[in-house]
């Protein structure tokens, strides 16, 4: 066997997960599938079953599988006489990013002796190892030049191919869509037509004028290079506009469209990273393939030669490529990619200035930068809008700033080391914002992930956790440029592409998860480690191939390399195949979860949800979604009064996730109907204190104790009523609250704190400049209407005579 071969494939294996993480996932429009549901309901079924729950799970086995191979090359070129070169070379600085990598694997691994869900740390550790190997693997492979071009080529050939299938996809559910059809055929491309005659007018006047002043065979050789060029950016700019017309006539439906089948990208936000590193990249090969022309036509090549019509190629596939980028990602409309694509943009002009510029430019930027910061913060007009801005409920940004609240509330307790890796759907509730129950969109929700990788790891990991990784990003982006300022030409535009692409990564991830996201972890860390694979450059000359040689393994190495392989295979077993049976465990169960709420067969489909479920549990790498579906096991047995199974599912889930607020609301229920009124009322005391937004709570609570019902009710909803001047979130009584305490008042007889009530409200609302104003009079109305239908006859009459007022303005109306 030859010492290279092993490396080689390890190399190849490495840049097979690239495509694999983008594009091994079962798509088939409409149509197809209606086609093959006709022709051939046989693969129709199959492809079905074989297809999970989670579109990105498909791409992650293959990655899994891939790893796994690696792992095994390794260990045989290892064996094979590697171990030789690695033994005689001494401890360097390059060293310091497999520590950091490896170090922090090994705290996430080791946060599960911390951790505040251990079956949550362990899923996500194990479901991370392999982004961290192959974050090595990258690093220690691609330390040769013409490796990072091959998968650069590499990687834009995969994200051009996925962004086809998701145009066809977003054309698919469009044409399938009445909705969607209206919404395209309202849209008008008048404008754009117009504007594309307009640049081919100017590019046929630019040609003319240049064929007309082209005099000496010395004069066309030289300008043909510039006439080209600029040919390619006029084409370029017609296309941006031909772009930008269909974004703006038919950006909506395209958005609704993508929405409803973001196939490929599972998420609008999820899109830009990829697009944006494919983007420069292209642009990067786009710009060297100008170049390299314009050498070959200022050097007096009589004809084209190959190498022109190379060039040339590139030049019309990087811009039909950079225009189906900018479609997708125009057509997500996502705001986290917007800011992504200014930062790497930027970052990947002034990477490719002269030093002086650059540097020059990067300070103004930074003390730009830092002079908005401290503008917003020091006026206090501009810093009460940004926050309202920052908290408009009819925006995604508000869920990200709750999100950080409660993210420095956990940081706080425990700052060092963290709450465990992927803690962060247990613990969130814990310390959540009392704000988070005043945003309507914020309430009962228990997110994920707190929208930020940064927050994420050092709240998982605490300090030591976020220092590892921001030391893992430091060295990479460091290394690779400083390594890159004297490489050739094509190495630089392509390698500061790279390096521009890995800050989309970091800076999309600032607003959501994508480096989180398993089909976009591969190419994160995979870009991290060849980025870091560029400290092999610094310092001596370029590593050299191994040595073609033929070697043998001896009787250890040959027993190295079957633990190897057995581990290797088992660990493939177990956390590839057999959680790749959960998926398709758990998308059975989510079939039934949806027929469980039927009243003829709801619990036969309950008895199938639960059976999937306990099959997908012992392999599954999804813990929030188990927690989950114990919460829906212990909502469908207290739905169909089952007090005591109820409470004893919610008991244990209690246990694992004790702060999960709804499931106090629900133990509630059960003990009171288990005359358990004691322990009821402490989980209704701690819930409101928690949450004081849930109608249904203050209930439960009357049906125990109505007073104490009444008087907390009161005090929430009367401390509403009141508009002061710092507010930043408009948070007054809704109109159930307000029909609900006037319920209270009404049970309980207490007619004078009612008129009280009404007179304050009355009051509140007609002098407050709300959005969302309640009319007192008309809840009173609705509440005696559902007295009678009720058929409490002798209430609603009550009503009416303590508020004759109220009905005789409706009588009126």
């Amino acid at each position: 066997m030859k010492r290279d071969l092993p490396a080689r494939l390890c190399y190849v294996l490495l840049v097979a997960c690239v495509p694999a993480s983008m594009l091994c996932a079962v798509w088939l429009p409409r149509s197809v599938q209606a086609f093959l549901s006709r022709m051939a309901p046989g693969l129709a079924s199959f492809v079905v079953s074989i297809t999970p729950h989670y579109p990105s799970w498909s791409q992650y086995f293959c990655v899994q599988t891939l790893a796994a191979l690696i792992a095994v090359c390794a260990a045989l070129y290892w064996v094979s006489g590697g171990e030789i070169r690695l033994t005689r070379r001494v401890l360097t600085w390059r060293h310091v990013f497999p520590a950091l990598v490896g170090g922090y694997a090994l705290w996430a691994a080791l946060s599960y002796l911390w951790s505040a869900w251990p079956y949550a740390t362990r899923s996500y550790v194990i479901r991370e190892l392999p982004f961290y190997f192959l974050c090595l693997v990258a690093m220690l492979t691609c330390a040769k030049e013409q490796r990072w071009l091959a998968l650069a080529r590499v990687f834009v050939i995969a994200a051009f191919i996925q962004a086809v299938l998701q145009t066809c996809v977003i054309w698919d559910t469009a044409s399938a869509d009445a909705e969607l059809r209206a919404m395209f055929l309202r849209g008008s491309l008048s404008s754009t037509y117009g504007l594309l005659a307009v640049g081919a007018g100017a590019l046929l006047l630019c040609l003319c004028s240049a064929g007309a002043m082209l005099r000496s065979k010395e004069a066309r050789r030289a300008s043909s290079a510039r006439l080209f060029l600029a040919a390619a950016c006029l084409t370029a700019l017609t296309l941006a506009v031909v772009i930008a017309g269909i974004v703006r006539a038919y950006g909506r439906p395209l958005r609704v469209a993508f929405k409803k089948q973001a196939t490929f990208y599972s998420n609008p936000n999820f899109s830009s990273a990829i697009l944006l590193t494919g983007s420069l990249v292209a642009v990067g090969f786009l710009l060297h393939a100008c170049l390299r022309l314009m050498r070959a036509r200022c050097a007096g090549d009589d004809g084209p030669g190959s190498s022109d019509v190379r060039s040339a190629f590139v030049v019309v596939a990087s811009v039909v490529a950079v225009a189906l980028f900018a479609f997708v990602l125009l057509a997500a409309r996502s705001l986290a990619g917007a800011v992504a694509a200014a930062v790497a943009g930027v970052a990947y002009v002034i990477c490719i200035l002269p030093v002086r510029k650059k540097h020059l430019i990067a300070s103004a930027l930074v003390a730009v930068g830092v002079a908005a910061v401290l503008l917003v913060l020091g006026s206090e007009g501009l810093r009460r809008q940004a926050f309202r801005r920052a908290l408009d409920p009819r925006s995604t940004a508000h869920l990200r700033v709750i999100d950080w609240l409660a993210a420095g509330e956990l940081f706080a307790h425990r700052p060092l080391t963290g709450w465990g890796m992927g803690t962060w759907p247990a613990t969130y509730s814990r310390f959540k914002a009392p704000l988070a129950a005043k945003l309507p969109f914020t309430r009962d929700v228990r997110p994920t992930h707190p929208h930020n990788e940064f927050v994420r790891v050092v709240t998982d990991l605490g300090t030591v956790g976020l220092v590892l990784y921001v030391g893992i990003l430091a060295f990479a982006f460091s290394v690779s440029y400083i390594g890159l300022r004297d490489k050739p030409l094509k190495l630089r535009l392509i390698g500061y592409a790279i390096w521009a692409g890995v800050l989309a990564f970091t800076a999309q991830g600032m607003f959501g998860k994508a480096p989180m996201d398993w089909s976009f972890s591969t190419n994160y860390w995979v870009l991290v480690g060849v980025l870091a694979s560029a400290s092999h450059w610094l310092g001596r000359a370029e590593a050299s191939e191994p040595r073609q040689d033929k070697v043998g393994i001896a009787p250890t190495g040959w027993l190295i390399l079957c633990i190897v392989v057995v581990a290797t295979g088992w660990a493939w077993w177990t956390w590839a195949v057999g959680a790749y049976k959960s998926t398709l465990h758990l998308k059975t169960a989510y079939s039934h979860q949806r027929q469980m709420h039927l009243r003829v067969r709801g619990r036969a489909h309950f008895s199938q949800f639960k059976s999937e479920s306990a099959k997908a549990r012992p392999r599954c790498l999804w813990p929030d979604v188990m927690l989950y579906h114990d919460y829906l096991t212990g909502w469908f047995l207290k739905s169909h009064r089952e007090w005591t199974r109820a409470a004893r599912q919610l008991e244990q889930l209690q246990e694992t996730a004790p702060e999960l607020l709804n499931t106090r609301l629900f133990l509630a229920e059960c003990y009171l109907h288990m005359d358990r009124q004691t322990e009821a009322v402490a989980h209704l005391t701690e819930f409101l204190r928690r949450n004081p937004y849930r109608p249904e709570a203050y209930s439960l609570l009357a049906a125990i104790s109505p007073d104490a019902a009444t008087d907390a009710l009161e005090r929430h909803v009367v401390s509403r009523l009141t508009r002061k001047e710092d507010q930043v979130v408009e948070d007054y009584p809704t109109a159930e609250e307000v029909r609900l305490l006037l319920n209270f008042y009404v049970t309980t007889d207490q007619w004078q704190r009612a008129r009280v009530f009404v007179k304050k409200s009355r009051d509140f609302y007609a002098t407050a400049q709300v959005r969302h104003k309640v009319d007192v009079y008309r809840q009173l109305r609705r509440l005696a209407k559902s007295y009678r239908t009720r058929g409490q006859q002798q209430l609603a009459g009550d009503v009416e005579a303590a508020f004759p007022e109220a009905f005789r303005e409706g009588a009126n109306a």
